[in-house]
């Protein structure tokens, strides 16, 4: 049965691969997602915060593993699937908005670093992206929606920035933690040996 199974994975990477070189890549819709994606992440690029570049990309990074790992559960349930892909041989770059999402969320978690404003931005962001961008998406081709809804995805892309923000502010406070005790501690010593210093 696995042997059988791998035969007809293998099969398939055959013909997806085929199919992208003979009638995906340099089309038109294949063109549309590689601008679309190039231009947010050059935006985000120009925008991002010098002094917390670390920070943002850390949020970039965190988005893109979710939006990919949930648009992975997608394609395997059959709730959508991508007619055309900017590179078809690797997972993450498969989707239609592989950086759109994450660069979105990423300059939403910088210039807004309250949650209240944050949720905010993300239902804005999340209403653009599942009621606008998939629609034109779908039209052009790009995906297919089988046993889904744009109102799902609209849901789903909340989810992704509230994850986001939770996982990178988890973070970013866990790796602040042990520098903030090494302070105290630095503060303490040298508190008490000015007062070792008086005594003498």
């Amino acid at each position: 049965m696995f042997q059988e199974i791998n035969n007809l994975y293998s099969r398939l990477h055959q013909l997806e691969i085929n199919y992208w070189l003979t009638r995906d890549l340099f089309s038109m819709p294949w063109w549309v997602i590689l601008l679309t994606n190039a231009v947010l992440f050059a935006l985000l690029l120009f925008l991002i915060d010098r002094t917390r570049i670390i920070q943002i990309f850390l949020a970039f990074m965190v988005c893109f593993t979710i939006d990919g790992s949930f648009d992975d559960i997608g394609k395997f349930f059959g709730w959508w699937n991508y007619q055309h892909q900017l590179i078809v041989f690797t997972a993450r770059f498969n989707a239609a908005n592989f950086a759109l999402v994450p660069a979105s969320v990423a300059l939403a978690y910088q210039f807004f670093r309250t949650w209240g404003k944050f949720l905010i931005s993300q239902l804005l962001i999340s209403a653009v992206y599942a009621f606008i961008g998939l629609p034109v998406f779908a039209w052009l081709g790009i995906i297919t929606l089988s046993n889904w809804s744009y109102f799902g995805s609209f849901l789903v892309l909340i989810l992704t920035g509230i994850l986001t923000k939770a996982v990178t502010d988890w973070i970013v406070s866990a790796k602040r933690e042990p520098h903030a005790h090494d302070d105290k501690n630095r503060e303490f010593t040298f508190s008490s040996t000015r007062k070792k210093q008086g005594a003498r």
